[in-house]
């Protein structure tokens, strides 16, 4: 069965934009050109794969809250979403909180892999899987701001 939504979406090029956006996402606010995106690699013991798929779930629920509308409260259509600031921010702080704690960005360790030419490490998630699925399962929209449609188009 096909989700109408979903094909909607597909159709208005939102799966593109969005695909830009998260591109221009780890090359500019991340500071980790080619990185295969902020906090989500892991160096030991868990499954890539499972992060990706937790991604893509949340993704997913990006574009049909783009396609259907933020909220039940407001059933009007968007025509991007990105995260807020704050809220961003936040999130940064806590990841190289984190990820100080662990081998990885030990002040001991002058070349490696993850490292940038800061010494911040940005490729990696220093979080339990456990944790990261349960973060990613449901959008909130209120991590977001919302951009509405041209209502001429």
């Amino acid at each position: 069965m096909r989700d109408p939504i979903l094909v909607d979406v597909l159709e208005s090029g939102l799966l593109q934009r969005l695909a830009h956006a998260v591109h221009v996402e780890a090359q500019h606010a991340r500071r980790e050109p080619g990185a295969l995106g902020a906090f989500v690699g892991l160096a030991s013991g868990g499954s890539l794969v499972f992060h990706a798929e937790s991604e893509v779930r949340y993704v997913t629920q990006c574009l049909q809250l783009l396609a259907a509308g933020a909220s039940t409260a407001s059933p009007r259509r968007f025509a991007a979403m990105e995260p807020r600031q704050d809220r961003d921010d936040e999130w940064y702080a806590r990841c190289q909180a984190e990820l100080a704690q662990t081998v990885w960005a030990s002040p001991h360790i002058a070349h490696s892999f993850y490292k940038n030419a800061a010494g911040e490490v940005h490729g990696l998630s220093p979080w339990r899987l456990v944790d990261f699925w349960s973060w990613t399962r449901t959008v909130n929209p209120e991590d977001y701001v919302w951009h509405p449609q041209d209502p001429r188009k």
